[in-house]
């Protein structure tokens, strides 16, 4: 199973597949209060919690990202209508997507079923208002990044402690990996919050320094993961759809 989020222009493409990448956590988390009985190994933990996404017939989760300073350094107090390229994603297994991202000024949707692609949306450079085949007559490519297998490959993990999200009893695990590719950055880190019954993920949550700023912002990506096994049914654009593109 897949997990990827679809950007509308290449630049915000990249600033997001790399926040996607990107975990550099700085927020407050709960107490290691569990009882030895309780517990688990970090990579228990983890392995168990991709296993468990893995396996699920159909899942949604929300995204945003949003710049914080060292004058506001929580995300709960953003407003929402300061959430940047907000993004609503479902998942149909075995291999059906759908994807709607929303910025300023800009949107997109995305359909991939199987091999099949399609995309329609409007950024700074183009305007594809009507579906059509992604990665022709000028749309984007997209993809389909498997994330929650990234999470195994991490080079340290560490159980955090534990906290309850939405009547759920979670873990936190914090998972670090080392960074070669990108400049003045030496490793990148994520916290995610897995069931302790279910070990499916409820929350994933990063802040990642935003290079060469001044003052230092940060750009915090927030993911939250809902509907588990809840019908969904996502299917190929209407013909009637398929229209000249309106500019």
């Amino acid at each position: 199973m897949n997990l990827n989020t679809i950007m509308p222009t290449t630049k915000m493409l990249k600033c997001f597949t790399a926040t996607m990448v990107l975990f550099l956590i700085t927020i407050p988390i709960g107490c290691d209060d569990e009882s030895s009985s309780d517990r688990v190994s970090p990579n228990e933990a983890i392995t168990k919690a991709v296993k468990a996404m893995d396996s699920l017939d159909a899942y949604r989760d929300k995204s945003f990202t949003v710049q914080l300073n060292h004058e506001q350094s929580d995300w709960a107090l953003i407003p929402s209508d300061d959430w940047e390229n907000v993004t609503d994603y479902e998942y149909s297994a075995p291999d059906r997507h759908h994807f709607v991202t929303v910025g300023e000024d800009i949107w997109s949707e995305s359909v991939i079923i199987g091999d099949q692609k399609w995309w329609r949306g409007k950024t700074s450079h183009l305007s594809h208002l009507a579906w059509g085949i992604a990665g022709e007559e000028g749309r984007p490519n997209v993809e389909v990044l498997n994330e929650f297998q990234s999470f195994i490959q991490c080079d340290d993990m560490q159980l955090l402690g534990s906290e309850v999200i939405e009547g759920t009893d979670c873990y936190i695990i914090r998972l670090t990996k080392e960074v070669k590719e990108i400049p003045d950055l030496e490793e990148i880190t994520a916290d995610i919050w897995a069931g302790k019954k279910d070990y499916l993920i409820r929350q994933v949550i990063s802040i990642t320094p935003i290079p060469y700023s001044e003052p230092e912002y940060f750009q915090c990506l927030v993911k939250h993961y809902y509907d588990f096994n809840e019908p969904i049914n996502i299917v190929p654009p209407l013909q009637s759809e398929f229209m000249a593109n309106n500019e």
